[in-house]
């Protein structure tokens, strides 16, 4: 159960890792909006209603109002806003997130690595003390091929850990 549990944590947090950054130009996309936008200013009777009621406004009013002009920031309140909504992105170096994210890889490389030690001593009849001693060529063979935390899992299923 539990190594159902961490095969499956470990597959969705791989592809979480890979997919994560591909989904995230989607999204930006979706939300942009150009600068050559315009709104259309054309209104129903019955919208013109409704913000009358609401505001109490007269219709002499209403027909005052000039409906092309438009509103943008200048570039100094652009700037401030910015500041505003981006401010602690400047401190953030790790976040949580990212550092679970290691621990989990890590995590998934030492179960790979326990794994495989405990097929090569069941299935290959790879014993302790063969392994002890060549262990060196053991280590650097499988830290190469897959990682410093399978690595540290194959040596600690040997020795015993």
């Amino acid at each position: 159960m539990k190594k159902n549990f961490a095969t499956k944590g470990g597959v969705v947090l791989v592809l979480s890792l890979i997919l994560g950054p591909t989904l995230t130009p989607l999204t930006t996309f979706a939300a942009e909006i150009t600068d050559n936008q315009k709104i259309d200013y054309s209104e129903s009777q019955k919208e013109k209603s409704d913000i009358k009621e609401q505001f109490n406004l007269s219709e002499r009013y209403l027909d005052s109002i000039d409906k092309t002009q438009s509103f943008e920031l200048n570039p100094e309140q652009q700037d401030k806003l910015d500041k505003l909504i981006f401010q602690h992105d400047k401190v953030r170096f790790f976040g949580v997130d990212d550092v679970l994210a290691l621990i989990a890889i890590a995590g998934v490389g030492y179960a790979a690595g326990h794994w495989a030690a405990k097929e090569a001593h069941n299935r290959f009849g790879l014993t302790a003390a063969s392994y002890k001693k060549d262990r060196w060529w053991w280590r650097a063979g499988i830290s190469a091929a897959a990682g410093i935390p399978a690595a540290v899992g194959f040596d600690d299923y040997f020795y015993g850990i």
